[in-house]
Parts: C-alpha cells; sequence; structure tokens
C-alpha cells in the first residue's frame, strides 16, 4: 500500500461517494478501496444513506404550493414576510411527511430543522439496525477509541451511555453523513434482539429546548438537544420507552461531564 493510499482519510471517501474529488486524487482512493475491504463496506454504507435520503426527498423541491396558500401569502402585509420562509419551509417537510407516514401531528407545524434531524435518525436507524454483518464500524469492546474517534470527527464530546439499566447492551457505533455535517450513530441491543440507535450531531440549536417524539412506520424517534449536540433515540413505536432510555442517556452525559 502506498503514503497516498494509507492518508486516505474519512472526508476522501465523502468526497469520493459525492464524486467531488480531483481526477489523480480519485484514482488514489480507486487504488485504496481495492485493498481496503472495510473501507469499500463504508462507501457502500454511505451510498445506501445517500440514497435513502435523495428518495425521502424525491420530488418534494419540484412541487408546487398551493393556490390557496399563495393567495393567503400574497394577502399579508409586508411586515409578515420574516416568516414566510418558516411556513414554505414546514409545507415542505409536511409533503416529506406525508410520503413516510410521520406523526407530524406530534410536532409544531413551523419546526423545520426538527423535522429534519427527525426524519434523519429514523432513516438512519431503519439503514443500520437491521444489519447483521457490518451494523457498527467499531465495536463496543473499543469503547474508548469510539468515543474519541467520534468526538473528534464531530467537534463535539460524544460519550457512548451504559444503558444497561434498560435492559441494552452497547454493541458499537459508525460515522454517518448527515445534512449538516457529519452525525454519530450508535446502537445497542437487547436480550432478545431488540435494537436500539441514539443518532448525534453537534448543532444543538437544530432541536428547541424541550424533547420532540415522532412515528414513521414501525420506528419512534424522540429528540432533544444536549449542551453540545442533538440527540435522538430511535426504536420500536412506543414514546414510553424511549422516554425511560432518554432520561438513562441524560443522566449518564452529566454524570460524565458530557453535557
Amino acid at each position: 500500500m502506498t503514503g497516498a493510499q494509507e492518508s486516505v482519510t474519512l472526508d476522501d471517501l465523502q468526497a469520493f461517494v459525492d464524486d467531488e474529488l480531483e481526477p489523480a486524487r480519485r484514482k488514489e482512493v480507486e487504488a485504496h478501496l481495492e485493498q481496503n475491504e472495510e473501507d469499500r463496506n463504508r462507501v457502500a454504507d454511505y451510498r445506501r444513506l445517500g440514497k435513502a435520503l435523495r428518495d425521502a426527498l424525491a420530488g418534494v423541491a419540484e412541487e408546487s404550493v398551493p393556490e390557496e396558500m399563495l393567495t393567503a401569502l400574497q394577502d399579508r402585509r409586508p411586515s409578515a414576510a420574516p416568516w414566510l420562509g418558516r411556513v414554505a419551509a414546514a409545507f415542505l417537510f409536511l409533503a416529506v411527511g406525508g410520503t413516510l407516514g410521520w406523526g407530524f401531528d406530534k410536532l409544531p407545524f413551523f419546526d423545520f430543522e426538527e423535522k429534519r434531524f427527525l426524519q434523519e435518525a429514523v432513516i438512519a436507524h431503519e439503514l443500520y439496525a437491521h444489519e447483521t454483518a457490518h451494523v457498527v464500524e467499531i465495536a463496543a469492546a473499543d469503547r474508548e477509541h469510539l468515543q474519541t474517534w467520534l468526538s473528534e470527527r464531530l467537534g463535539a464530546p460524544v460519550m457512548a451511555p451504559d444503558l444497561s439499566g434498560a435492559g441494552l447492551t452497547l454493541l458499537g457505533g459508525r460515522l454517518i453523513p448527515a445534512s449538516a455535517g457529519p452525525a454519530a450513530l450508535l446502537v445497542y441491543e437487547t436480550e432478545t434482539g431488540e435494537r436500539v440507535t441514539c443518532y448525534i450531531t453537534a448543532q444543538p440549536g437544530r432541536l428547541a429546548r424541550r424533547k420532540v417524539y415522532v412515528e414513521a412506520g414501525v420506528t419512534g424517534a424522540l429528540a432533544w438537544p444536549t449542551g453540545s449536540t442533538a440527540y435522538a433515540v430511535s426504536a420500536g413505536p412506543g414514546r414510553e420507552r424511549l422516554v425511560e432510555i432518554a432520561g438513562l442517556v441524560n443522566s449518564e452525559l452529566k454524570k460524565a461531564g458530557a453535557w
């Protein structure tokens, strides 16, 4: 393996997937991938997640705004302009949610970022929680390295909390791409095989200072901001179970000084 190939980073892999590398660098990355099965699997995961996000949003940007809404907006005084973008954004995500079966009645109408964050958390959960061969990139046996690596990549402290109080054992975690930068995904499992994921980004401002819950098909997700991260736990539908897990997460983060 050459020095150039050894220096291939996760940023290079993401740029490779996004077709943003210069031709010479792309050839180096391709050569690296031929010799590195782990990174080939990582690239495949990035592509799967990207496709899921694209499919979820397909066609929404081209959808026309209902005539009734346009008329209502045009009838408003100029002073109302600052809220127009927020209303339009909310309408856009309602259109996406309609195709995914999201419970938007449980969320405020105008919290676009909260809806996008929750959607990303659910997509990540549904992509990886049911994996068998490649559930995580770093296993729980290397917990310290996992936490350090994810913290460095996100630019915010990431801790893998002990959730044994909820009957959950950490399997490990992975780094995944998201709309607002890199995200961390921690995967837990019960003795009966139930999977729970913790989705984390370094943008706490994407969420209001409260917990928000949504159900999307067979998945439920509960999100809230911590001191320096936006956090979501996802599992099967049912708010009560996720509230219990979220309480343990918060307790562990505060105990470790990660909040």
